[in-house]
């Protein structure tokens, strides 16, 4: 899961690189099924967000601090629904061990997924794109990126919309490995699950978080990211 920093400083030619084609939401994937519960309400204007370059920092975790280089903040949260759902660190804490470019932290969850039932159990590492929480718009950026490493069970990034008001919120599945690598995750293979009542439109001015979800019921999770980034 300091300010003031605005490029993305960073030379990925040191690690594979590995671009995840993913087109509709699984619907054995947990976050597919199930709110993230989460409050999505937000204030209608959205932050343009610009950069120098052809990336966009959002957080490398250098500075140890639980707000990202944009000013906003980090945070974990689970469900208690007393189906076996544990996370870990709760609130968010940055973590030791980052990619070697930026080595000294990194954002790292742990714990386990509840079993499945009718309510849906999760667990999520979430940031805002600025200090108020309000939405940033993010149309003129091609996709996410960031580091990854992991046991290589199934996670989604969600990226949460003001004009999504089910929880059905835009997601791209991930499976991290054991070792760093760049994960990049282009906007148009983010998708609703199926079961939205409201589909919302493609666009990208009205995103107020970016979740990191395990989507695997009834299992252990372990997943750390870093130099997380926007890019053109």
């Amino acid at each position: 899961m300091g300010r003031g920093k605005e490029t993305f400083k960073k030379a990925a030619n040191y690690l594979p690189i590995l671009i995840l084609g993913l087109a509709a939401a699984a619907t054995s994937s947990a976050a597919a099924q199930t709110p993230q519960g989460a409050d999505q309400t937000a204030p209608p204007q959205s932050n343009v967000l610009t950069a120098q370059g052809t990336k966009l920092l959002i957080d490398d975790f250098e500075s140890g601090k639980t707000t990202n280089t944009l000013g906003g903040r980090w945070s974990t949260d689970y469900d208690k629904y007393n189906l076996g759902t544990t996370l870990s660190p709760n609130p968010f804490t940055c973590s030791p061990h980052g990619v070697p470019a930026s080595p000294r932290f990194c954002a790292r969850i742990q714990g386990a997924l509840g079993k499945a039932a009718s309510s849906w159990p999760w667990a999520s590492l979430s940031t805002d794109f600025n200090t108020n929480g309000g939405p940033a718009d993010l149309s003129g950026y091609t996709g996410v990126q960031f580091y990854a490493k992991g046991d290589a069970h199934s996670y989604a990034v969600q990226l949460r919309k003001a004009s999504v008001t089910d929880y059905a919120n835009f997601r791209v599945e991930f499976t991290p490995g054991d070792n760093w690598k760049l994960i990049r995750l282009p906007f148009t293979h983010f998708t609703q699950p199926s079961w939205t009542k409201n589909p919302a439109p493609s666009v990208w001015n009205d995103v107020i978080k970016i979740t990191f979800t395990p989507s695997e019921y009834g299992k252990s999770f372990d997943l750390s990211i870093d130099e997380l980034a926007l890019y053109k």
